[in-house]
């Protein structure tokens, strides 16, 4: 599993809210999808926007990030279970589209081939 810093990036929310988001660097840098790196949403976060949380319970307020599911083709990186499912956070909508359609598209997690299997939706 991933370890280490985390650092602030922009997520842009299903509203065209920009909001920040704290994740380790691996899981902006450490996607690619059919060609198509992970990144940061466009420009900084809106002012007085509140930071779209990525752990907890759902019974708390705020925004959830959207994420795709992914498994890895053999064997993950170190640090990773073979065979389970790993969801990866996606700030930027339009890269969660092209990731997304079609499915079972085929890319690396830091550096080791996957195929997107899932997704789960922002919520709110």
């Amino acid at each position: 599993m991933s370890s280490g810093i985390f650092e602030t990036f922009t997520y842009e929310d299903n509203n065209g809210v920009k909001r920040p988001i704290k994740l380790q660097p691996e899981t902006i840098s450490g996607l690619i999808i059919n060609g198509v790196s992970n990144d940061e949403a466009e420009g900084s976060p809106d002012a007085n926007t509140d930071y779209v949380r990525v752990s907890g319970g759902t019974r708390q307020a705020g925004v959830y990030p959207r994420k795709i599911g992914i498994r890895f083709a053999g064997n993950g990186p170190a640090g990773y279970k073979a065979g389970a499912t790993h969801y990866v956070v996606v700030p930027d909508p339009e890269i969660f589209a092209s990731f997304t359609n079609p499915r079972a598209q085929t890319g690396t997690y830091l550096g080791a081939a996957c195929v997107v299997i899932g997704t789960s939706p922002e919520r709110q």
